[in-house]
C-alpha cells in the first residue's frame, strides 16, 4: 500500500501517519502485536488528554455519527480536512441569516439608545443559547465562536460602522466572544442551561433592553425572524414560543408564554405553531369587490361540514387578494366567525358603493340626456380630476368603523375572554405598489425566514421603522384600493399602493409561494383552499373594431384590461397542472360560473344573486364537504416512535398519530360527516380503524394513536391516509414523505441536541408518556443496561467456546 500511486494523496487527510514493525511470525499473535498495542494505548491516552483538555467527550452515539460523517467527507473530498465543530451542527444547522439578523438588531439596539458595551453581551448570551442546547459536545467557546459565528458577527458590525466609528468591527466581535467564554465558564460549572444563562443575562440588562423593538428579527435569540409579538410589543420566534413558553393540556404545540425577559411585562401570549412532521394548510380568497360574497357562502358552506370546529381551527396561513384580504382579516385577525364576516362584508359594501362621486357639470347631464356621450363627459372629466369615482374618505371611515383605528397587522389577536393574547394563524393581504414596476407586496403578521431579496417577486412588506407598522384598516385599505374606484392608499413611511388585484388576483399561486417561504422546511404536501369570485364568459365578439375615442379610449381599454384580470380560473388551471399528480387532490379550488350575472366589483344589488348561484350550483355541498374533510384529516399528523431498527425491506414502521387543535371538536366533526366510519390506510394495505373518541387520553385529553405499517426503505416516499366507506381518501398532514425526513424533523438522528433544547411539545402525562413509548435517547439507554446485565454471561459463553 505504500507504493501505490494515490498513497500520498491520501496522506494528507491525516494528521499523523505511523509505520509498525511487527515482531517475527515465530510467536505467538499477543507478543507479536505488541507493539501495536502499545502505540494504541499511548495514542488513546493521548486522545483523552486532548479531549479532557477541550472538553471534548463524545458518548458512543456521537462518536459513531462523527466517524459516519469523517467517513463520508473522506470519500467525496478527502483533501478537507475533517471539521468536528461544523459536524456537531450537521442536523442542527447554524442559520444562514445571522448577519442580517444581527444588523437589524444592531439597529434596534442603537434606536433604543442602548450604549454598545451593552449590546455585545446581549449577542453572546445568544450565540450561547443557540449552539450549547442540551446533548452538544462542550467545546471550547473560542473554537465554536471563530469557526461558526465571528465572520457574520463581523460583517454584520462592519456594516454598521457608522454607530461606532472609533471601534473596529473585528475588536467587537472579540467583545463578543471575551463575554462568550466568561457565560461558557458559568455553564460547565453551575447547573444553569443555556437558556436559563441566557434569561439571567437579559435580565441584568432590563433596564436598558426593554426600549428594545424590532418587527424583523426574534428578540429572544435574535438570530430567527419574528412570528409573534408580545403585548409589550417585543418579538419572538417559533422555536423560542416554544423553548421560553408552557404547553397547553391537551393540544399539541400551543405554548403560554407568561412574561417577556425583556421588560418582565405579564400579560400571558399564547402562541401556535407548526409541528415538525406536519405540513401547513393554506386558504386563499381572490379579489372581485362585492363579488367577495361568493366565497364567503363557499366557507359558509365549508363552516357547515367543519362543525364544531371552526375556519381558524383548521387553517395556518390565510391569505387575500383586494376584497379577498377584507375577508381574511375578518376572520383571521378580528376572528369573526363566518356569519358575522359575511354580515359585515355586505354592510361594507353597500356603505362604500352607495353612490358615486357626484359631478359639479350637472348641466351637462340635464341639457344631453342621460347615457349619451356629452352628458356623461362631465362626470368622467370629474372623477379623472378626482382619480377615483368612490369618496376615498367614506371607504376610509368604514373601515375604522369595522377594524378599528389602532390595531396593527402585525400584532396579537385578542379573542380570548380569560385576558390573554392569542398569536395562531399566519394572515396576508396582497397590495402593490404604484410604481412603474407594479410590484407585488404582502402585508402580515409574520415574518419570512429569508432575506427579501431571497423572497422571489412578492415581497413581505415590513418597513425599517417599527413606528410605521401598518394599522389593520390601512392594510384593508392598501389591499382593496382599487384603481378608478379609488385612490391609493398611502401607507406611512412606507408608499403608496393599490389594490393588489393589478398583480395577484389569483391568490392561490401567491400564496403557496408565501408558505414556502414562512415554513421552508416543511415536510409533504401543502393543503390548499382556493376561493374564486365568479367565473366570466369570454366576449363573444373577441375583435371588434374601434368606433370612436369616447367608446374606445385607452381609458375604456385599460380599465377592461383590468377588470379582465378579475378572472383567475387560467391561473388555477396552471398551478394545478404544476403539481404532482399525487398531491393534486390536496388542493381544491371553489367557484361559480356567474352565468350572465352583472360582473362588476361594485354593483352592490347583484349581491344576493352572488349568492343564490353558489347555493344553486350543483355539486357546490358535495365539493364545500370534501375540502372540509380536506381541513380536518390534516389537522392529524405522523411521528416516529423511533428510528426502525431492522431495515431489511419490508421493514416495520411504528409510530403515533396525533392531532393539532382540539381532537375532540375535530373528531365529532368527522363522526358527524362519515358516521359509517373511517379507516388508516397506507398505500393500498389497512392499517387500523379510526375509533375516534375512543382514542383519546383519558388523562389530559390528547389524541395519541399507535400505528404500524410496513415501509420497504427509509429513503423511499410513504403514504397515510384516513379512508371512507366510499374508498374516498384524505392524506394525513406531512405525507407523501420519507421516513428519513421524519426522523431528522423529530431530531432522532440527531446526537448533538435539538433546536428546541430538547424541551417538551405538550403537557408531561403519564397516560400518554407510557403510550408514547421511549425516546431515542431511553432506547439506546435500556440497550446499554441490557448490554451491562449480560456482561459476565458472555465473558463466560466465549470462555468456553476457546476451551473446546
Amino acid at each position: 500500500m505504500l507504493h501505490e500511486p494515490e498513497f500520498a494523496s491520501v496522506c494528507g487527510s491525516f494528521a499523523e501517519i505511523t509505520t509498525v514493525h511487527l515482531k517475527p511470525t515465530a510467536l505467538s499473535d499477543t507478543a507479536r502485536c505488541e507493539p501495536l498495542r502499545a502505540l494504541v494505548g499511548r495514542e488513546l491516552d493521548a486522545t483523552r488528554s486532548v479531549r479532557e483538555k477541550q472538553r471534548v467527550r463524545p458518548n458512543a452515539e456521537q462518536m459513531a455519527d462523527l466517524f459516519q460523517a469523517a467517513f463520508q467527507q473522506l470519500l467525496v473530498n478527502p483533501s478537507t480536512p475533517f471539521d468536528l465543530i461544523w459536524a456537531t451542527r450537521a442536523i442542527y444547522t447554524v442559520n444562514p441569516y445571522i448577519k442580517p439578523n444581527v444588523v437589524y438588531y444592531l439597529d434596534a439596539c442603537v434606536k433604543a439608545g442602548v450604549r454598545g458595551p451593552h449590546i455585545a453581551p446581549t449577542i453572546a448570551s445568544a450565540v450561547l443559547m443557540d449552539n450549547y442546547v442540551p446533548g452538544m459536545l462542550m467545546l471550547d467557546p473560542r473554537m465554536v465562536f471563530r469557526t461558526l459565528y465571528r465572520s457574520a458577527i463581523v460583517d454584520a458590525y462592519h456594516e454598521r460602522a457608522g454607530y461606532w466609528p472609533d471601534r473596529p468591527s473585528e475588536d467587537q466581535a472579540s467583545e463578543v466572544e471575551a463575554h462568550l467564554i466568561d457565560l461558557f465558564d458559568a455553564l460547565v460549572q453551575t447547573d444553569q442551561t443555556a437558556v436559563e444563562l441566557r434569561k439571567s443575562q437579559l435580565a441584568s440588562q432590563s433596564g436598558w433592553l426593554c426600549r428594545i423593538r424590532s418587527n424583523t428579527i426574534c428578540l429572544y435569540c435574535v438570530f430567527q425572524t419574528a412570528q409573534h409579538v408580545l403585548g409589550c410589543g417585543h418579538t419572538l420566534c417559533d422555536r423560542c414560543a416554544h423553548v421560553f413558553g408552557t404547553p397547553t393540556v391537551g393540544l399539541e404545540y400551543q405554548f403560554t408564554i407568561r412574561g417577556c425577559i425583556y421588560c418582565l411585562y405579564q400579560r400571558p401570549l399564547v402562541a401556535s405553531i407548526l409541528p415538525p412532521t406536519m405540513s401547513p394548510s393554506v386558504l386563499a380568497i381572490d379579489g372581485g369587490g362585492v363579488r367577495g360574497v361568493i366565497p364567503l357562502e363557499f366557507l359558509l358552506l365549508i363552516q357547515e361540514h367543519l362543525h364544531p370546529c371552526r375556519i381558524q381551527d383548521v387553517v395556518d396561513l390565510a391569505l387575500g387578494t383586494s376584497s379577498g384580504g377584507l375577508i381574511a382579516i375578518g376572520l383571521f385577525i378580528m376572528t369573526w366567525n363566518i356569519s358575522t364576516c359575511s354580515g359585515i362584508f355586505e354592510e361594507l359594501a353597500r356603505r362604500i358603493f352607495r353612490s358615486r362621486r357626484r359631478s359639479p357639470f350637472a348641466l351637462l347631464n340635464f341639457t344631453y340626456r342621460s347615457g349619451s356621450m356629452l352628458g356623461n363627459m362631465g362626470r368622467w372629466l370629474h372623477w379623472l380630476l378626482h382619480d377615483s369615482c368612490y369618496d376615498a374618505r367614506v371607504f376610509d371611515d368604514a373601515l375604522k368603523s369595522v377594524f378599528g383605528e389602532n390595531r396593527l397587522m402585525f400584532g396579537p389577536s385578542r379573542d380570548d375572554p380569560r385576558g390573554s393574547l392569542q398569536s395562531n394563524s399566519k394572515i396576508g393581504v396582497v397590495t402593490t405598489s404604484i410604481s412603474r414596476e407594479t410590484g407585488a407586496f404582502v402585508i402580515g403578521n409574520f415574518n419570512t425566514v429569508s432575506e427579501p431579496e431571497d423572497q422571489g417577486d412578492t415581497q413581505i412588506l415590513r418597513p425599517t421603522d417599527i413606528a410605521h407598522e401598518p394599522n389593520v384598516w390601512k392594510a384593508a385599505r392598501a389591499t382593496a384600493a382599487a384603481p378608478f374606484f379609488f385612490t391609493p392608499a398611502d401607507l406611512q413611511g412606507i408608499g403608496s399602493f393599490q389594490d393588489g388585484g393589478l398583480k395577484h388576483n389569483f391568490a392561490g399561486e401567491i400564496a403557496s409561494q408565501i408558505s414556502h417561504l414562512i415554513w421552508p422546511e416543511a415536510i409533504g404536501s401543502t393543503r390548499l383552499l382556493s376561493l374564486g369570485t365568479g367565473i366570466t364568459q369570454p366576449d363573444v365578439n373577441p375583435t371588434p373594431h374601434f368606433r370612436h375615442i369616447f367608446r374606445d379610449s385607452f381609458i375604456r381599454r385599460g380599465f377592461d384590461a383590468w377588470m379582465s384580470t378579475l378572472g383567475t380560473e387560467s391561473d388555477w388551471r396552471r398551478l394545478k397542472s404544476q403539481l404532482d399528480v399525487a398531491v393534486r387532490s390536496e388542493y381544491h379550488r371553489l367557484n361559480v360560473d356567474l352565468s350572465g350575472t352583472p360582473s362588476t366589483i361594485d354593483s352592490v344589488e347583484t349581491m344576493e344573486d352572488y349568492r343564490n348561484l353558489v347555493l344553486s350550483q350543483p355539486g357546490s355541498s358535495r365539493r364545500a364537504r370534501d375540502a372540509a374533510t380536506t381541513l380536518l384529516v390534516s389537522r392529524f399528523y405522523f411521528e416516529l416512535k423511533e428510528l426502525p431498527q431492522n431495515t431489511v425491506a419490508p421493514f416495520w414502521c411504528r409510530g403515533f398519530v396525533r392531532c393539532k387543535g382540539s381532537a375532540r371538536d375535530l373528531i365529532a366533526a368527522l363522526n358527524r360527516l362519515y358516521p359509517e366510519g373511517l379507516t388508516y390506510v397506507s398505500g393500498n394495505n389497512v392499517v387500523e380503524d379510526f375509533n375516534g373518541v375512543d382514542e383519546l387520553c383519558g388523562s389530559c385529553g390528547s389524541y395519541i394513536r399507535p400505528l404500524s405499517f410496513l415501509a420497504h426503505h427509509i429513503d423511499h416516499p410513504v403514504d397515510l391516509f384516513l379512508q371512507a366507506s366510499s374508498t374516498r381518501r384524505w392524506r394525513l398532514s406531512g405525507f407523501p414523505e420519507r421516513l428519513a425526513a421524519f426522523a431528522a424533523k423529530q431530531g432522532l438522528t440527531s446526537s448533538f441536541g435539538r433546536s428546541n433544547h430538547g424541551l417538551p411539545s405538550r403537557i408531561a402525562c403519564s397516560s400518554c408518556d407510557v403510550a408514547s413509548g421511549p425516546s431515542r435517547s431511553t432506547t439506546q439507554r435500556r440497550k446499554r443496561e441490557l448490554s451491562a446485565s449480560t456482561r459476565v454471561s458472555k465473558k463466560v459463553c466465549f470462555a468456553l467456546e476457546r476451551n473446546t
